[in-house]
């Protein structure tokens, strides 16, 4: 729904912009609501292949953690909250996606290759120069940029399965004008 969009791109200006700014309440720009839009489908798609494979259940904690997340994207729990009170938003809406996000992680953990990244391919890549680590010692940075490559071959791998999901479930995107 719109409403989705547009409270999930008012989280994240809301969590860009500093607490002692202004909640983002104005007109948003639509390459965000796009982006926002874009995220939430694969979200979706994602969801809805973990209820059909049931390959695990999150647990309580799986919901609360990504609760938590959705208020760290916002900002924090108080500038959420308050995002959600001017919205006239319940915090509901959020608590439901914490549950689908929490469904995305754990058929993403279930799914993925998580082979530990080896030393080898951290000097390689830091030798390539194709890192946010520009300019740092290898040693300094090492254990970071482990890190990187992990979520850097998560996010891979969850790109990989939305187009494989988009291409066997018919995905109606509103017209451009309208996400």
């Amino acid at each position: 729904m719109r409403s989705d969009v547009d409270l999930r791109a008012r989280l994240r200006l809301a969590g860009a912009t500093g607490a002692d700014q202004a909640l983002p309440l104005a007109p948003l720009p639509e390459t965000l609501l796009q982006a926002t839009l874009d995220e939430l489908v694969g979200e979706t798609l994602i969801a809805r292949e973990a209820d059909r494979v049931q390959v695990a259940t999150p647990t309580d904690a799986d919901v609360r953690a990504e609760r938590e997340r959705l208020d760290g994207i916002g900002g924090g729990r108080d500038r959420t909250e308050a995002l959600l009170r001017a919205l006239g938003a319940d915090s509901s809406e959020l608590d439901e996606a914490a549950l689908r996000r929490a469904k995305v992680k754990v058929f993403l953990d279930a799914n993925l290759d998580s082979a530990p990244i080896d030393d080898t391919e951290i000097e390689r890549i830091y030798t390539s120069g194709e890192h946010p680590f520009l300019g740092q010692d290898l040693e300094d940075v090492r254990e970071a940029m482990r890190v990187w490559l992990m979520r850097r071959a998560a996010l891979a791998a969850a790109q990989r399965w939305v187009e494989v999901l988009s291409s066997r479930t018919v995905v109606s995107r509103p017209a451009e004008d309208t996400p």
